[in-house]
């Protein structure tokens, strides 16, 4: 384990997560997706990713793979930088309230019969 990453919740905008990483200047918006069947969570943003592993819980927080450098699945890889760090519990009761969970509505496209609406059908790790 790296390290405790002291990141927060600053706000909300739409269906965005406005969230503070120590060290950076600039406060990342994100999306928060439900994924492995609510085992865990994904937060993917402006070169950032972030996958929370609920099963994992440790004092103070959840066990976390994290990496700054991509907002990719694939940067979630060690071998693409990605480092195992520690996630206050705040911040994930706080990321819960707003992610999105399979079967919600995420958008609606236009189609040549009329709109059509697009449900996150959810994640798994293979």
């Amino acid at each position: 384990m790296d390290k405790f990453l002291g990141v927060k919740v600053v706000g909300i905008d739409g269906d965005w997560i406005l969230v503070k990483i120590p060290r950076k200047r600039k406060i990342r918006r994100m999306v928060a997706l439900e994924f492995d069947d609510g085992d865990a969570i994904i937060l993917q943003g402006d070169k950032t990713i972030l996958r929370i592993d609920l099963k994992k819980e440790v004092e103070g927080g959840y066990i976390a793979r994290y990496n700054d450098k991509g907002e990719y699945f694939m940067y979630l890889s060690p071998i693409m930088g990605a480092k195992d760090v520690v996630v206050p519990k705040e911040f994930v009761e706080k990321v819960k309230e707003v992610m999105y969970r399979k079967g919600d509505l995420i958008g609606i496209m236009p189609s040549d019969v009329g709109p059509t609406r697009v449900f996150y059908g959810g994640g798994k790790t293979f």
